[in-house]
């Protein structure tokens, strides 16, 4: 009886781990642990450029137009990131529910778990077992580079690390099928389209599905034909332009006119330069993985982690992993071995365009960054072109462990590289997977947000004015990021939760009009306001000097100046004006 129970035991087992639900199942409730912490005590996950959306309906009212209000001044929407499926989506969800918290959970959680899922079935399309497949897309999302990289929570940035796979998949599943690769890719491109908003990512996005089609075709036909890649990489940009044509037109027709203006060489040149200074030794810290994550251990959780010298050695498996299979294993005759090879190749040429103008031959990057086209959008090669080293690195990785997995010592290397894969995971058990970070005099910021009732009573106030004004926010910051005190000791650092979540543009700093901070105490300042259509003034006492406050007068200068000319609506920590009395209506033109 008990040798039953035990038999019965062990085959439920096996057939547990050989079961591709229970790896997923298992990545679905790790991922969700780790931000538990974040939404306790009526929390949500907010900050930086991208994560700042309290209300999906009104964002979509406010920027989801070919022309938006952008701090306040108006800029081309040169990318699909405020009509994406994202934002209408997750505004379906925030409807469904009427939980601003749950949407916001559901934004987080696909930025971490889409990237892993969509690894997960190119491992098993190529046929691997349950477990490695899970180790390897374990691996794209939880190692060092990519935990930094996804820490940002800009969905319109981060989504790259999702498509790529997708994309590897789409061209495995129907490389030699035109009509349904065509479709197929088409209209995924179309799907995440809201991944390419970020022109420097777009650029990666691109360059990856040309070397997806160079492995994918070896891996297919055990053979590479320039010719029929370079046919095959024009058959998907067509579809890629065919079901993008209504985003790509925007970007074609004002592209060129607001890099010149905002990205000129020398001034790229310049952001090249100094960004790579940052992150030196580029070529050693890639290897590891660890070249995003700060050299400083006091800036976060995870340059503590990673800054001892046991960790720093740990990193390094997987490259050693790499090292070994192509120093000691000699089956040269397996055709896995060429795509290995190829794949090898790859990865050397991107570790090679990761360190940018770096020595050794920094002046070839340099050449391409002021001869080709377009390529000064590469002013950030580290970060850029490092996904896609990830990326290829993956693959590598998973090949490796496909063609050695009969090998005697294939059982070591699987369990070095899991406990690679445990260390790895310390950050997101310890409630760190998005670390507070060290700012600029004000201590630890956190991406735990409390909606405080007044930012809440403010928004409604403020959305309700029916008529379209202007919003000037005081204290003017010297940066489009705020800092500000939020609940207890914590920090908010990024784009202003308050003013970002509203109805009407706002401009909150003197980059975009020096003139509004210069001037406040004029004799004539509300004659200002009346030429930028400003009709509403907010002092967030909240708001703290992260770079630095641009305008001379005091939080209580402020408010006396603006009582003395405009109607007060709301007191408190954040003071709304009205300005009535000097406010130019709209004007239309017949």
């Amino acid at each position: 009886m008990k040798a039953n129970i035990k038999s019965y035991i062990i085959d439920k087992f096996k057939i547990m781990i050989n079961s591709n639900y229970i790896y997923i199942l298992g990545y679905i409730l790790f991922i969700s642990f780790g931000f538990i912490g974040y939404y306790r005590n009526g929390c949500l996950v907010l900050g930086g450029e991208g994560n700042t959306i309290l209300n999906y309906s009104t964002f979509l009212k406010s920027f989801g137009f070919a022309w938006h209000h952008t701090y306040g001044t108006g800029l081309a929407n040169m990318g699909p990131c405020m009509t994406g499926l994202n934002v209408i989506g997750l505004m379906l969800i925030q409807k469904i529910t009427g939980s601003v918290v749950f949407a916001n959970f559901i934004s987080v959680f696909m930025i971490y778990f889409l990237p892993f899922f969509a690894m997960f079935l190119v491992c098993k399309k190529v046929k691997t077992t349950p477990f490695i497949a899970f180790v390897i897309a374990f691996f794209y999302v939880i190692n060092p580079f990519t935990l930094v990289f996804l820490s940002s929570l800009n969905q319109w940035n981060l989504f790259i690390v999702t498509i790529m796979p997708i994309f590897f998949l789409v061209l495995l599943e129907y490389y030699d099928k035109r009509f349904e690769l065509f479709f197929v890719f088409g209209i995924l491109s179309g799907i995440f389209s809201f991944a390419y908003t970020n022109p420097p990512l777009f650029g990666i996005g691109l360059i990856s599905i040309f070397l997806s089609i160079i492995i994918a075709s070896y891996y297919l036909n055990k053979k590479i034909s320039v010719i029929s890649i370079i046919k095959k990489y024009i058959f998907l940009l067509t579809a890629l332009v065919v079901f993008n044509f209504w985003w790509l037109m925007t970007l074609l027709v004002n592209v060129k006119s607001v890099a010149q203006n905002i990205y000129p060489l020398s001034v790229a040149q310049n952001w090249l330069d100094s960004t790579l200074g940052n992150f030196k030794p580029v070529i050693v810290r890639m290897l590891s993985l660890t070249v995003l994550v700060c050299s400083d251990p006091s800036y976060d959780f995870s340059s503590f982690w990673y800054s001892s010298f046991f960790s720093k050695l740990i990193l390094m498996v997987p490259i050693f992993i790499v090292f070994y299979y192509f120093l000691f294993i000699k089956n040269k005759a397996n055709p896995n071995r060429v795509l290995c090879w190829v794949t090898f190749s790859i990865l050397v040429m991107l570790l090679f365009l990761v360190k940018g103008n770096a020595p050794p031959f920094g002046s070839i990057y340099n050449f391409l960054f002021a001869h080709i086209p377009f390529f000064k959008i590469f002013k950030t090669p580290v970060e850029k072109f490092g996904i896609l080293y990830v990326y290829i690195l993956s693959l590598l990785l998973l090949f490796i462990f496909n063609e050695i997995k009969h090998n005697k010592h294939f059982k070591m290397i699987l369990n070095i590289f899991v406990a690679y894969l445990i260390f790895c995971s310390i950050p997101v058990i310890t409630g760190n997977i998005v670390p507070n970070y060290r700012t600029n005099g004000y201590g630890y910021a956190s991406r735990k947000f409390k909606d405080k009732a007044v930012y809440q009573k403010s928004r409604k106030l403020l959305n309700e004015k029916m008529v379209q004004q202007k919003i000037l926010s005081l204290p003017g910051s010297g940066n489009y990021q705020v800092c500000l005190n939020n609940y207890e000791d914590n920090k908010y650092t990024g784009l202003d939760p308050l003013l970002k979540n509203v109805n009407k543009p706002f401009i909150g700093t003197h980059h975009q009009i020096v003139g509004l901070y210069k001037n406040i105490s004029a004799v004539n300042y509300e004659k200002i306001l009346k030429i930028y259509n400003i009709g509403i003034i907010v002092i967030n006492s909240d708001l703290l000097p992260w770079f630095g406050f641009v305008e001379h007068e005091s939080l209580s200068e402020l408010k006396k100046i603006f009582n003395e000319k405009m109607t007060l609506e709301q007191d408190g920590d954040v003071i709304i004006f009205s300005n009535n009395n000097y406010f130019l209506p709209l004007i239309y033109a017949d």
